[in-house]
């Protein structure tokens, strides 16, 4: 047994020693183009099966045009070290045949000229090998221009894709704490980034998160685990296969205070944004297009503005933790709308070419709040598994009352924009006050369910618009926790002038209103009022 082991031994010893055989080391002077033998320790090219080692304080320039061959197998960058790649020469590309790893820095920057083509292509045997690993120290920079003849961006990293694998990742860049990514204008390309516990605050050296005005294509997508601060804006996610990419094409778990915004996604990918166990963030202006689901989001605080979500499987699922607001939502073409499980307000939700049996909403479970949607009773299922609570439900402080939640399923809203025309009044207010069912209402009290009454009237005879934070604001219809719909209130609106000396108002006019789904405003800043007083 031990002349087996003590033969095993040698024999790795062997390979071990060819393996150091073919390693070529940058100079230690400076480097150097990749190109020129002197930038070399041993004063040759490295071969397309050399190991390379960028060297501390070396700078070595690639200045070839790799289509058709390896340029080396692995590729390690040491502590300041630097990987560039030369400008100005037209196309320019490095092809990697397994792993890389870098402790310094990799810089790909394509702004010097429009024709300029710089990128960085992977074509190891699988995708362990077609990895960059980026350690403590290390970065990634790419910058580009679009103003070329295809309108890509011209400085790129890419990978070989196995279309047996078609639904996987096909490569990995992965970023460990203390190191960066900062892509701007970059084409990425069958790769995923990965990012581990990036503060991108500022507060710690070199760690970036930072990915904007960029095309990710075909298997390309970016994941993010505990990091701070990520910014993900402007960027493109564009999937051209009839099969679903598997994962999020933005996937996040435990950031804080992420800001994905001005994004487009693009084709099958399973999840076009998701989001588990995150603490704030907000997710703004972004565009979605055949995903599996659109938006799925865990977790507290979420600002959620201005998103479209078109022929998606799901639009929207929200977990239990889910909480926070959604602020002008467009849904088109989708088979289920909302899904939620959570707590959440949803304002300015306008809905288009959804089929009759599509549900718009689906509830198993918590209270969603619904501000200027056009939604009907009938649009709500509730789901047979739905559960009133559970035991570690989060957000419940204050809303149970002897085990039920008082809060009711769906409780839907909207505004009210009164307008005064002829021989107005000076100094007239408009009040709000439940008609039908009677609120027992003490003098002076707040009416539940009315929001900012009374209200002024301003120079241009309106009630605030709902653009301001002092608009008028009415309950229409809600559905219990048992999922029965209660009908909407009865409104008594009215007009009133000053009176005596002592502050009090009278009543000059009034009229009893029904909220509906008409009352909906895709404008919020329309002058047009939902209800009109005539002054002779």
């Amino acid at each position: 047994m031990i002349h087996k082991l003590s033969t095993l031994i040698i024999a790795g010893l062997i390979t071990c020693n060819i393996d150091a055989a073919v390693e070529e080391y940058s100079n230690g002077r400076g480097g150097g183009e990749w190109s020129d033998p002197a930038t070399w320790r041993s004063g040759k090219v490295p071969a397309p099966e050399a190991t390379v080692v960028i060297g501390r304080d070396d700078i070595v320039v690639f200045d070839r045009n790799d289509v058709d061959r390896v340029t080396c197998y692995e590729l390690y960058i040491d502590k300041k070290g630097t990987l560039s790649f030369k400008t100005k020469t037209g196309p320019i590309r490095a092809t990697i045949g397994g792993f890389m790893e870098s402790y310094g820095t990799i810089r790909l920057d394509g702004t010097a000229r429009r024709d300029d083509r710089i990128e960085l292509h992977m074509v190891g045997s699988d995708p362990a090998k077609r990895t960059l690993s980026l350690k403590e120290g290390g970065s990634l920079t790419i910058i580009g221009r679009t103003d070329t003849a295809d309108g890509k961006p011209n400085a790129i990293i890419s990978a070989i894709r196995d279309d047996k694998r078609i639904q996987y990742e096909s490569a990995h860049i992965v970023a460990r704490r203390g190191s960066g990514i900062d892509l701007t204008r970059a084409h990425v390309v069958n790769i995923a980034i990965t990012a581990h516990s990036l503060d991108n605050t500022g507060a710690e050296f070199n760690e970036r998160l930072n990915i904007t005005e960029s095309l990710f294509s075909d298997n390309s997508h970016v994941t993010m685990y505990g990091c701070d601060t990520p910014l993900i804006a402007n960027n493109r996610f564009e999937r051209n296969s009839e099969h679903i990419l598997f994962g999020g094409a933005i996937a996040m778990n435990g950031c804080s205070l992420p800001d994905i915004h001005h994004n487009e996604f693009i084709g099958k990918y399973q999840l076009a944004i998701f989001a588990l166990q995150m603490n704030d963030g907000a997710v703004v202006s972004n565009v979605i297009d055949g995903a599996g689901v659109g938006l799925y989001w865990d977790g507290m605080h979420v600002m959620v503005q201005d998103m479209t979500i078109r022929n998606c499987d799901s639009a929207i699922q929200l977990s239990d933790r889910a909480a926070g607001a959604i602020d002008g939502l467009i849904t088109e073409g989708c088979k289920e709308v909302i899904n939620y499980r959570g707590f959440m307000q949803i304002n300015n939700w306008t809905t288009h070419t959804h089929t009759a049996d599509t549900p718009l909403i689906s509830c198993r479970h918590g209270a969603l709040e619904l501000l200027n949607s056009s939604i009907t009773p009938e649009q709500i299922r509730r789901e047979p598994v739905y559960e009133v609570l559970h035991e570690g439900q989060p957000h419940y402080d204050g809303w149970v009352r002897d085990g039920v939640l008082t809060r009711p399923m769906v409780q839907t809203s909207y505004y009210l924009v009164v307008g005064l025309k002829g021989d107005v009044p000076p100094n007239a207010r408009i009040e709000v006050r439940t008609a039908n069912p009677a609120q027992p209402i003490a003098a002076g009290a707040i009416d539940p369910n009315v929001r900012n009454s009374p209200a002024p009237v301003g120079p241009n005879n309106l009630t605030p618009l709902p653009g301001s934070l002092t608009s008028l604001m009415v309950k229409a219809w809600r559905a219990g926790q048992d999922g029965v719909v209660v009908e909407t209130p009865a409104y008594t609106v009215s007009v009133q002038v000053p009176g005596a000396e002592d502050g009090s108002y009278t009543t000059v006019r009034s009229i009893d209103v029904t909220p509906d789904s008409s009352w909906l405003r895709p404008a919020l800043n329309d002058v047009t009022p939902t209800v009109a007083f005539t002054f002779p």
